[in-house]
């Protein structure tokens, strides 16, 4: 079959037309290339390769501002005796984002309490001393902020001791001397209800020499107050568990002898030692929307710290500052405007004032 040449153009050219249309709506540029672009002898589109393209780069972000709030993390924290922490110092700009600076400085108030092991641009790391409180100004220029720490006893409970070893050393041989003498020491004590006690027995001869013999203990409880924990030839450890008077008994043979325990349910609390409340710092200036923190501590007669003890807090919340959180010897704050407000800490009579003021 022979076809004529001038129906083959519109054919051809109508081929075209719906493969590119085709093209388009598959987003196949490469079909629509091999249509109509016109490609020299490097393979190059010299149609398409020939419009500039725009090869300038994105502009970079903007530079952080300067800085213009400082945060100390955390702002309270509280360690065991022996554990380390760590205080961060952390400067942003004035659209909140952290910048990166040097000359930061750390100043900690009581280096008995803890103890810097690790100093750095931004943090400082410490150890735990002794119990008691303390705390670390830190300073950027005009920029300042206050962490506190404080430091407990280890509150977890140990484990139970094992038994002691028997310290009384054995005869230098079996012909030891009769056993005439059974001795109980302490005789009489007073615990508290949940401490562990122990009480000893020594055995002597006619001569007053110590003799290794067997012995048996007894309890003489009729209202729970002891539990034996363990008893050996040469003492035996006992739990308090309820109040009230018992008896050990240590029997040898035909001797024996008492040892009275009272247990009470707390010991008599001691007399206030404190006689002053001092509140640091007296007076302090921020900026609205600065944090702040005012500790107060307990001295005694001596001007001695007392730790721990009772402290209560009343904070001027009229609109200038915003309590963020309390603890017992301090309160950590927001200011919010401007103006003059005051935190008072109270021990029973005793009483002191901290002036803030607000920019």
């Amino acid at each position: 079959m022979r076809m004529n040449a001038k129906w083959l153009t519109p054919v051809l050219w109508s081929v075209a037309i719906v493969g590119t249309a085709i093209a388009a709506a598959c987003g196949d540029g490469s079909a629509s290339r091999s249509l109509f672009s016109v490609l020299d002898s490097t393979g190059r589109d010299s149609v398409r390769d020939s419009v500039p393209r725009d090869t300038t780069p994105p502009p970079p972000p903007p530079p952080p501002g300067h800085a213009a709030r400082l945060d100390v993390v955390p702002v309270w924290q509280q360690v065991a005796v022996g554990d380390s922490g760590v205080v961060r110092a952390i400067v942003r700009d004035s659209a909140g984002r952290e910048i990166q600076v040097s000359g930061i400085t750390f100043t900690l108030r009581d280096t008995t309490i803890v103890q810097n092991i690790s100093v750095g641009l931004a943090f400082r790391t410490f150890r735990a001393r002794h119990v008691g409180r303390t705390l670390y100004d830190v300073r950027y220029n005009t920029l300042s902020d206050t962490a506190v720490v404080v430091v407990v006893a280890d509150s977890t409970p140990p484990p139970p001791p094992p038994p002691p070893p028997d310290t009384i050393p054995p005869p230098p041989d079996t012909g030891g001397g009769h056993v005439v003498r059974i001795v109980l020491f302490p005789h009489s004590q007073q615990r508290t209800v949940g401490d562990t006690g122990v009480v000893n027995v020594t055995l002597y001869d006619s001569a007053g020499r110590v003799v290794r013999d067997s012995v048996t203990w007894a309890l003489g409880d009729t209202a729970g107050v002891l539990r034996i924990r363990f008893a050996t030839m040469s003492r035996v450890m006992f739990e308090a568990v309820g109040q009230g008077r018992a008896r050990l008994i240590a029997r040898h043979q035909a001797l024996a002898d008492t040892a009275e325990v009272v247990v009470v349910e707390s010991p008599v609390p001691p007399r206030d030692p404190v006689t002053s409340i001092v509140v640091s710092p007296k007076r302090q200036e921020r900026l609205v929307g600065d944090s702040g923190v005012v500790s107060a501590s307990l001295r005694d007669s001596t001007g001695r710290e007392v730790w721990p003890a009772e402290i209560n807090w009343e904070v001027d919340t009229t609109g200038v500052l915003q309590l963020r959180s309390m603890g017992t010897s301090f309160v950590v704050f927001d200011a919010r405007r401007a103006g003059t407000a005051r935190a008072i800490a109270r021990h029973n009579a005793l009483a002191d004032t901290a002036v803030v003021v607000v920019h």
